[in-house]
């Protein structure tokens, strides 16, 4: 186990975007988007033949069950895109914070971790970290709603992205 790292390093767009939703594992790819589309339409199939199958569908008709779920389906785009909105101006908002710390300059070691930047100095012991987060080509720690994104290309030479890894789980679980 090695005694401290010291990391410089600029935090990307890219991966500060990646960080931000490291730890709830969103849909990665076109293919586990379609798959919750497809889902979705098939609850309200599922619905549909509910409907039918109940007896009820003399109380609840056709154009009444086509617009309670075209509105359904209508909220849930409009949800969709207030979200991607969201994100949008989080992630600006955060690419101008970064604009204005500069570099940073983050040592991790057994007992704390302190990041530096033009801005600010924040120093805190590992029991303020819930988790370490493998990412490719990166690190993320989380602590409540914070992330912070460690990029494996700032690792001091010598020092492989796995043991970094290791060092800095062990070093949160030791503290927990």
């Amino acid at each position: 186990m090695s005694q401290a790292y010291t990391l410089h390093y600029v935090v990307s767009d890219a991966l500060t975007k990646r960080a931000m939703v490291s730890w709830s594992r969103p849909a990665q790819n076109r293919r586990q988007l379609w798959l919750f589309f497809a889902a979705c339409v098939a609850v309200g199939a599922l619905i549909g033949l509910s409907i039918g199958w109940l007896g009820i569908d003399k109380i609840i008709t056709g154009p009444m069950l086509l617009s309670g779920l075209v509105g359904f389906y209508l909220g849930l785009a409009l949800w969709l895109v207030m979200h991607k909105r969201d994100v949008r101006r989080l992630t600006a908002f955060t690419a101008r914070q970064r604009e204005k710390q500069g570099p940073l300059t983050a040592t991790f070691g057994p007992d704390e971790v302190t990041i530096d930047s033009a801005l600010s100095r924040s120093t805190f012991a590992w029991g303020c970290v819930d988790d370490v987060i493998a990412m490719d080509g990166a690190t993320a720690l989380r602590s409540g709603a914070l992330v912070y994104a460690l990029p494996h290309s700032a690792l001091p030479d010598g020092v492989s992205a796995k043991q970094f890894h290791q060092d800095l789980t062990s070093w949160q679980a030791a503290a927990q």
